[in-house]
C-alpha cells in the first residue's frame, strides 16, 4: 500500500495539491515522528518508506514541504531537514 502512495503522490498534487496537505502531510508527520531510530528490520524498513515519501513530497511541493513542516514539532523539522539535505 505504501508503495501505491508513493506512485500516486505526484499525479494527485499535480491536480488537487490540497488533498496531499490534507491526508499526506499528516501520515508524513506522524511517520517522522513515531521513526525514533530502535533496531529492527521493521523498523529499517518504515525509514527507508519514510525517506522516499519525504524526497517524493519534496519533488513535488519543493519549498511548500519545508514551509508546512515549519509549524510542527523541531524534531520532525531536523528529520525533513536531514533527509532532503537542506
Amino acid at each position: 500500500m505504501f508503495f501505491s502512495l508513493l506512485d500516486i503522490v505526484p499525479t494527485v498534487h499535480a491536480r488537487k495539491p490540497q488533498v496531499i496537505s490534507r491526508y499526506v502531510l499528516p501520515l508524513l508527520w506522524n511517520l517522522l515522528n513515531a521513526n525514533n531510530g530502535s533496531a529492527g528490520a521493521g523498523n529499517s524498513a518504515l525509514k527507508t518508506s519514510t525517506t522516499r515519501l519525504t524526497n517524493t513530497l519534496y519533488s513535488c511541493m519543493g519549498r511548500a514541504l519545508t514551509e508546512q513542516a515549519s509549524g510542527q514539532v523541531p524534531r520532525i523539522q531536523d528529520k525533513i531537514h536531514e533527509i532532503i539535505g537542506s
